[in-house]
């Protein structure tokens, strides 16, 4: 029997549509190309490491600290990266909307900060569980979403020659997968470096240069943002979470959550409208 692939749909509208949508690493869509954009672009926020290819572009790493952006009608492939497969939240857009907003795609990839991730989330399972507010204030809410989003794309400097461009990509691109792969691991930037068979201050000025991240400050990122979908689909304890993801003591993972987020982990686990207010008041604050 072949595992599933599936979408559950949690808003629809004129405007925007929200849906949260599962591959299982077996299933056959791993393997063909993927035609189910549909008239309507497509805002997608990864919960899971995957590759993917958009046709003539090139093929990226896109994680929990990016968000990838797909064109009406979008052909694409993905890959496996996650031993748990695809799992992701996406927003569909109206198509003017969508010009209006985002404009083109020529960058499918971009990253997400700390507050739209977090607002995503809250969200989506206000939407679950049938409790978000008025259709008009959940609709103002979206189109905010997706203008951060659309602003977080950037183009890296490019260098003059194509060859240090690609070298450049491609280097990144390892690093993303080796900080990815190795969530809960603590390696010197020398034996990553190492890994990588180049120079420590080449890995982090380029790094930098193409991802808009530090290295640590990345890998930070995910760690916090797999604690978040945790507190958010599961009600396993907040010690084990914290050593789950790679941090050596509770504390340690409560004060970075609390930096990066700007609410306590304990807070998004009772939810309400309480976190509501917060999340917003951070979105309307940050940069």
């Amino acid at each position: 029997m072949t595992a599933p692939s599936t979408t559950r749909l949690l808003l629809r509208g004129d405007a925007f549509e929200v849906g949260e949508f599962r591959c299982a690493p077996v299933h056959p869509l791993w393997h063909e190309v993927n035609d189910n954009i549909g008239p309507r672009p497509h805002v997608v926020f990864p919960q899971t490491s995957v590759y993917i290819d958009q046709g003539g572009s090139r093929r990226v790493l896109a994680t929990p600290n990016h968000v990838v952006f797909y064109s009406s009608h979008a052909l694409y492939r993905r890959e496996l990266h996650d031993p748990r497969g695809d799992l992701c939240v996406f927003v569909t857009v109206h198509p003017g909307l969508f010009a209006e907003l985002v404009g083109d795609v020529a960058v499918p990839l971009g990253s997400t900060d700390a507050e739209t991730y977090l607002a995503v989330r809250v969200l989506v399972r206000a939407l679950r569980e049938a409790r978000a507010a008025d259709p008009l204030e959940v609709e103002e809410r979206l189109h905010g979403l997706v203008a951060r989003a659309a602003v977080a794309r950037r183009e890296p400097r490019r260098p003059a020659r194509a060859s240090t461009r690609r070298s450049h990509r491609e280097l990144a691109e390892a690093a993303k997968d080796l900080l990815a792969r190795g969530l809960t691991e603590s390696p010197s930037l020398h034996d990553l470096a190492g890994d990588l068979h180049t120079s420590p201050f080449h890995l982090v000025r380029v790094f930098r240069e193409q991802t808009g991240f530090a290295l640590h400050d990345y890998r930070l990122h995910l760690r916090l943002r797999r604690a978040l979908d945790h507190l958010v689909d599961s009600d396993c304890d907040l010690t084990w979470i914290a050593h789950a993801v790679g941090f050596s003591s509770l504390s340690h993972f409560s004060g970075s959550f609390r930096t990066k987020f700007g609410v306590a982990p304990s807070a998004v686990r009772a939810g309400g409208g309480e976190l509501r207010k917060i999340v917003e008041a951070r979105l309307s604050t940050a940069l």
